[in-house]
């Protein structure tokens, strides 16, 4: 999908008033992709999940949808499945409590797991 794409797609997103679940999963969203994502769930009211899986979103586009969540009331299922993982993501748990459900498998971490415990 290309970031015209998902970009119109999340204008629509901050107008939207009826669709409560969007499976964008396997679209190679980029960085400013996920920019406009988060954009959208800023304001959008009524998205409930939102499946981003198999997209490869680098640390910083997943850092940003994370922001995005600390002004989101509405959106309780994530699906971020084969993502970057970024090593302070576990701490978005706790300004996020909202989230249900938050898929992260197969996540890529930006360094080894020894180096984080």
């Amino acid at each position: 999908m290309s970031e015209k794409t998902v970009t119109t797609l999340a204008g629509a997103l901050k107008i939207n008033q009826t669709l409560t679940t969007l499976d964008l999963g396997n679209n190679e969203i980029s960085y400013i992709g996920a920019g406009a994502l988060a954009d959208a769930l800023k304001v959008n009211q009524n998205l409930s999940t939102l499946d981003l899986r198999e997209n490869g979103i680098e640390c910083e586009g997943v850092e940003v949808l994370f922001d995005a969540l600390k002004f989101n009331q509405f959106l309780t299922t994530l699906n971020i499945w084969n993502s970057s993982w970024c090593s302070h993501i576990p701490n978005y748990r706790l300004t996020t409590r909202r989230i249900n459900l938050l898929t992260l498998n197969f996540c890529f971490f930006e360094q080894p797991i020894s180096s984080r415990i």
